[in-house]
C-alpha cells in the first residue's frame, strides 16, 4: 500500500491516531459490504454488466478471486474466535418491479437481477453468514442511508467498524463514512477490498486517510485478535 497523507490526523476523531491496540472485540464489528454474488462473483451479474457495456475493470476479478475472498475468510475466522460482531450487507429490492430501491441504483439493480431470494443475492458461499450474524438489505450504494444498520449496530454496543468487500470506492466508501458521519471508530481492511481500477483504489484510500481512518492488512487485523482468542482458549 502506497504511503497515504493525513492533513487532519490531529484534528478528527478527537485527535486519535488509528489504533488496533485500543479495539475490544465485545464493542467491534466486522461490516462485509456487498460481497453477493451479483457483484463479487464472475458468474453473475456485473460480470454480465460489464462484459455487454465494455466496462475495463483491470483486474477486478482477479483481485476478488485471489486477494479479498480468501482474506474474507481469514476475517471471519478471526472475528468469530474473538467474539466479534458480524454484519453482511446486500444491495437489491424486495419488489420486482425494483420500486424500492434508491432512483440512482435502480437500472443498475435491476440489469444486475438484484431481487431478494435470488441467488444473484446470496452472499458467497465460501463466506456464507452463520447463525447469529446480521445480513442487511439495502436499498443504496451507502449502507446508513437506506438500511436499519445504525439501530442494529447501536443497540448492540458496538463503537468499532472494520469495513471489507466491494468496491472500495463505492460502497465500501460510503459505507465507511456513513459509518463516520454516525460517530463509529471507523477501520478499512485494505488488502479485502477492490474495485475496478488501481488508481480507483488508490483515490479511495486517500479519501479514508484524510478522515483518520484505520486502514489495515488483514494480517495486522488477525495479529491483532489474535492476542484475545489465546486469552478466551486459556479460560
Amino acid at each position: 500500500m502506497a504511503e497515504l497523507s493525513r492533513p487532519f490526523e490531529n484534528l478528527v476523531t478527537d485527535g486519535r491516531g488509528a489504533s488496533l491496540a485500543r479495539v475490544d472485540p465485545a464493542r467491534s464489528a466486522l461490516v462485509v459490504i456487498d460481497m453477493q454474488n451479483w457483484d463479487a462473483h464472475p458468474d453473475y451479474g456485473l460480470a454480465r454488466i460489464v462484459r455487454e457495456q465494455g466496462i475495463p475493470c483491470e483486474g477486478y476479478w482477479e483481485r476478488v478471486e485471489q486477494l479479498v475472498v480468501p482474506h474474507h475468510v481469514r476475517l471471519l475466522a478471526a472475528f468469530r474466535a474473538a467474539g466479534g460482531k458480524i454484519v453482511f450487507t446486500v444491495p437489491a429490492s424486495y419488489f420486482a418491479d425494483y420500486s424500492d430501491s434508491n432512483p440512482n441504483c435502480r437500472r443498475l439493480c435491476e440489469a444486475a437481477e438484484a431481487l431478494v431470494g435470488q441467488p444473484e443475492c446470496e452472499i458467497r458461499s465460501e463466506l456464507a453468514p452463520r447463525p447469529g450474524e446480521a445480513v442487511i438489505v439495502k436499498a443504496s450504494s451507502g449502507a446508513w442511508g437506506s438500511s436499519g444498520i445504525d439501530h442494529l449496530l447501536r443497540h448492540a454496543g458496538v463503537r468499532s467498524l472494520f469495513f471489507t468487500g466491494v468496491v472500495t470506492n463505492g460502497c465500501v466508501m460510503l459505507s465507511a463514512l456513513g459509518a463516520w458521519d454516525h460517530g463509529y471508530e471507523v477501520h478499512v481492511v485494505e488488502d479485502a477490498t477492490a474495485t475496478f481500477t488501481e488508481r480507483q483504489h488508490q483515490t479511495a484510500l486517500e479519501v479514508f486517510s484524510m478522515y483518520n481512518f484505520g486502514l489495515w492488512t488483514t494480517a495486522e487485523v488477525e495479529a491483532a485478535l489474535a492476542p484475545r482468542e489465546a486469552l478466551q482458549l486459556a479460560r
